[in-house]
């Protein structure tokens, strides 16, 4: 998904498709018209970012400094904007997964990077109290495993 490009800004700031199995590892493409490097940061990376500074900081280390001095308040204003909405859709893709599916660490039935649980994780329904469908299915898990 696009959220700057260089036909109306001088970002191109875009989510890069990747095989990200959690939130930490998704990716934002962040490129400046004219600069060197096209950086792509990490969800884990940006989403303590909490202002227009903080986010400059992070960034700093991918321009000259000529580059740098060159980006207008206006252009860090309009990254600030696009890197809060991607921040938001990320954790918005992985909540709907947070409600139904355990991890790797938490899991017993993990297998063949899910859980076997077929509406989401059994601890996820112990939490929510659904004891009926977790003993029925439990048992089902039992054997397949």
């Amino acid at each position: 998904m696009s959220y700057l490009r260089w036909l109306h800004s001088n970002w191109d700031v875009f989510w890069e498709s990747s095989d990200a199995l959690k939130a930490d590892d998704e990716l934002l493409a962040i490129w400046y018209a004219g600069a060197e490097k096209l950086p792509s940061l990490t969800f884990k990376e940006l989403k303590g970012v909490k202002s227009v500074n903080s986010l400059k900081e992070i960034m700093r280390k991918f321009f000259t400094e000529e580059e740098f001095e060159r980006i207008s308040e206006k252009d860090w204003e309009e990254l600030w904007i696009a890197v809060k909405e991607w921040i938001k859709d990320v954790k918005e893709k992985y909540r709907e997964e947070a409600i139904n599916h355990c991890s790797e660490k938490e899991c017993p039935f993990w297998r063949s990077r899910k859980c076997l649980y077929d509406n989401g994780c059994l601890i996820v329904d112990v939490s929510k109290g659904n004891f009926d469908k977790i003993k029925k299915n439990f048992e089902k898990l039992k054997v397949s495993c």
